[in-house]
């Protein structure tokens, strides 16, 4: 059965001088089964200028006016186009044939055999399309080595290939040179001397595991000496390569140069071991407050552990003692990217409370954001307790454990202030004992101490309303009350006082009556100041002492207030 005509579409440059020969050639290659598209040409001007052309195949007779098929073939290759070249002529040598063929022909039809053309023409057409896939076979095999070439030049680390079968280095980028500052010949020559440049002290290591994993198992991060005796850290991440049958016949790998990460990773566990050692606590939190880190100093103040706080906020601190006012001046500052100091009240897991002198200081990151707050402190409570003992020892009389003339300023300065803010009276209430007369002057010089402690004792027990009690000379103290209504109860706690001591003192064997003067100045009809108060007190408890001897008296200018009269109204 004849193959079905017309089906392959094929173009055909035709080197034809016959017309004749032209039809008979086109009509054996309809006969095969193709569908020729040519154009005959029977010059070899005309036949350079078709090459410009897209064709399937050449077919050229051999001998035409004033050129042979070899000129053809001559055109053909400097054109550089690798296309089907067969020679279909008359009678010619065997020699003629040779020539034609070791010239470049593909092949050779005689015109009185067309029945093998189209059988050549189809063995032509795919070795042809052959040589085609192999050069573009070839030629994404050279783009590919040289984008692997480029790729791997650029690659930021040294790139190698080992030959596992023959135990040879068959290619390192230029990376090798750059990091170890050696010629990579080395290698290529003598794999072993790969280790030469490991640093002493991982030599045994990456040995141990060369001998027992091979280079495919050398997954590691080592140092390596360069030649001037620098050190760098490097990480090689190897891995197999297979051949067809799943053998691993060869070994690629990756080296990074991580000296820069191994500093960081240095300073980093050098801050911590710092942030672990250092005596202040220390808490890190994020922009929300959350708690990310604590110390070991943190944990053995507050008594939590580290476990029990991270994911936390600090409030778990709180001691609830310091007012909102605090809290809302600390996250103005910190909002504002601001550093926070002050003294912090809070509660330790046991619920002892601590003070803690802290500052927060917010961390940025690049672009200037905050990202974190940072907190140190010091538990400054044994301090301030030995703080309070020394303004305990410098403010009290030594004599009768009272507040003296200082701490008594500073008690009427704060209820002075008190005072003004409320809009509220304050008194300042002045207490003279006369010990003159009791004894002889011998036996006062030994038993008055013991007669004002013992007085002291009394006045406080009755003075349960006073603020700021206190000593101001040999035998004279003053009190501060606040939160007064009227006058009355003023006089009700004078006259209470007085009555106190209408029993005897006892000290040492002996009861005496001690006599009592009180005076009496009033915020802010009397004064403005602490001085002034103090001072009209201290009158106003004379004048009474000069005038009734015992008893109490409110200051005037004057002083013409007898017993009972009020400068306050009622």
């Amino acid at each position: 059965m004849e193959p079905q005509a017309s089906t392959i579409p094929l173009k055909v440059l035709l080197v034809e001088d016959s017309e004749d020969d032209a039809f008979l050639l086109m009509r054996e290659l309809r006969k095969g089964g193709y569908r020729p598209e040519y154009r005959r040409v029977d010059c070899l001007i005309d036949i350079e200028s078709a090459l410009s052309e897209s064709w399937d195949l050449v077919l050229s007779d051999y001998s035409l006016p004033g050129f042979t098929a070899l000129d053809v073939l001559q055109l053909l290759q400097d054109s550089t186009l690798d296309l089907p070249f067969i020679v279909v002529s008359g009678a010619v040598g065997e020699e003629t044939v040779i020539n034609t063929i070791h010239a470049g022909a593909h092949n050779y039809i005689m015109k009185n055999n067309l029945a093998r053309l189209n059988s050549a023409v189809e063995r032509e057409l795919g070795e042809a399309e052959g040589r085609r896939q192999r050069r573009r076979a070839e030629l994404a095999l050279q783009q590919s080595e040289e984008h692997f070439r480029q790729l791997a030049g650029n690659i930021d680390g040294v790139l190698w290939l080992i030959d596992l079968d023959e135990a040879r280095m068959i290619y390192v980028n230029p990376g090798f040179e750059q990091i170890w500052e050696r010629s990579a010949t080395t290698l290529f020559h003598a794999l072993d001397e790969f280790l030469e440049f490991v640093h002493p002290e991982d030599y045994d290591r990456i040995e141990s595991v060369l001998m027992e994993k091979g280079w495919v198992g050398l997954n590691e991060e080592y140092r390596i000496q360069r030649p001037d005796g620098s050190e760098r850290w490097l990480a090689t991440h190897s891995f197999p390569i297979r051949d067809e049958s799943g053998r691993i016949y060869r070994c690629a790998g990756l080296t990074s140069d991580v000296t820069a990460r191994k500093q960081a990773e240095q300073e980093r566990e050098k801050l911590f071991r710092a942030l672990e050692q250092t005596a202040d606590m220390v808490m890190i939190t994020n922009r929300d407050a959350v708690i990310e880190y604590v110390n070991a100093a943190f944990e053995d103040v507050t008594g939590y552990g580290r476990q029990e706080v991270t994911g936390k906020r600090p409030n778990i601190l709180s001691s609830g003692i310091q007012d909102p006012d605090f809290f809302t001046r600390m996250w103005r500052a910190l909002s504002n990217g601001l550093p926070f100091t002050d003294l912090f009240i809070n509660r330790r897991k046991d619920g002892d409370l601590y003070y803690e002198a802290k500052t927060i200081t917010p961390v940025r990151d690049e672009h200037g954001d905050v990202t974190h707050f940072v907190a140190t402190g010091k538990d400054v409570t044994r301090r301030l307790g030995r703080q309070e003992s020394l303004q305990h020892l410098v403010g009290r009389d030594a004599l009768t454990g009272l507040g003296n003339r200082l701490l008594f300023v500073e008690r009427l300065s704060k209820g002075l202030l008190s005072a003004r803010r409320a809009n509220e009276s304050l008194a300042v209430m002045c207490i003279g004992i006369d010990l003159s007369g009791l004894l002889g002057e011998a036996q006062m010089e030994e038993l008055g101490e013991r007669l004002l402690i013992a007085a002291a004792h009394r006045i406080k027990k009755n003075l349960d309303r006073a603020e700021g009690l206190a000593r101001l000379k040999r035998e004279q103290f003053a009190a501060v009350i606040s939160g007064l209504d009227d006058s009355a109860e003023l006089e009700l706690l004078a006259q209470r006082l007085i009555d106190a001591f209408s029993e005897p003192v006892e000290a040492d064997g002996y009861q005496l009556f001690l006599t009592l003067s009180v005076g009496i100045s009033v915020f802010p009809h009397d004064g403005a100041e602490t001085e002034p108060l103090i001072r009209h007190a201290e009158t106003a408890m004379q004048h009474t002492r000069a005038t009734e001897r015992a008893g109490y008296g409110f200051f005037n200018s004057g002083m013409s207030f007898s017993r009972g009269e009020k400068p306050l109204s009622s």
